[in-house]
């Protein structure tokens, strides 16, 4: 089936998979055997699209612009010792300092396994993203159960990982609440009126606020420092 033919048939059907999802919680395999498209990494694009009126690729570019400050704050606070090169790796690191800050587990966003076989090692059954190795890719786990054929990068993986959480109405793992309103909030700007992700919205709303505060303070005191010193030794020349 080609693309159009499935977004149409999907668009059709959109109000009958929100019922389905909303209203009859349905396990990663019952989904897998009424709904399998849904599954599939462009049809979560789609669908967080259509949901929640944002384009995932937001997360990508917002985490882009902000992950050389984010780690260089990191390391002041002694969270990072050496940023990674490769931006694959550093889209990690990133995700794992975040997890120490807010003294949250990391396993449950990511875990390195052997092969998609090895997925019944996650602890969570909420959306998890393993790194098969034995095919290099970063695989999105729910229930246990890998659920698309991979991404060769992280981010990819972390994109739909993400959208997992809002297109099948999934709350956040209790022990990667802050990281993951750092995410949402931070990166993708959304702040809803009502309803909460987060098993414990007080306390990871909070924790993220003077985070982003925080970081923000480190922003503005060394980067004005910096242009204060360039402008000075351009009028001293």
């Amino acid at each position: 089936m080609d693309d159009k033919r499935l977004f149409e048939l999907l668009h059709n059907t959109y109000e009958r998979q929100r019922f389905y999802i909303n209203n009859e919680t349905p396990s990663i395999t019952q989904l897998q055997k009424s709904w399998p498209c849904l599954l599939h990494g462009k049809v979560l694009y789609w669908n967080y699209r259509r949901l929640m009126c944002q384009d995932l690729n937001q997360l990508e570019a917002g985490i882009n612009i902000k992950i050389e400050r984010m780690l260089e704050f990191a390391r002041t606070k002694k969270l990072v010792k050496k940023i990674p090169t490769d931006i694959n790796d550093q889209h990690i690191e990133l995700l794992r300092v975040l997890a120490k800050q807010f003294k949250e587990r990391f396993e449950m966003i990511f875990k390195i396994l052997p092969d998609r076989g090895h997925a019944e090692e996650v602890e969570s059954l909420s959306p998890c993203i393993i790194f098969a190795q034995d095919e290099n890719k970063y695989i999105v786990v729910i229930e246990k159960i890998p659920i698309n054929e991979g991404s060769g990068s992280f981010i990819g993986a972390l994109k739909e990982f993400y959208a997992c959480f809002f297109v099948f109405n999934m709350k956040y793992p209790s022990k990667a609440n802050s990281t993951l309103e750092v995410l949402q909030r931070y990166f993708m700007k959304t702040h809803p009126d009502s309803g909460t992700k987060s098993t414990t919205y007080t306390k990871s709303k909070s924790a993220v606020i003077r985070f982003v505060q925080s970081f923000s303070d480190y922003v503005t005191v060394r980067y004005c420092h910096q242009n204060f010193i360039t402008n000075y030794n351009l009028e001293q020349h």
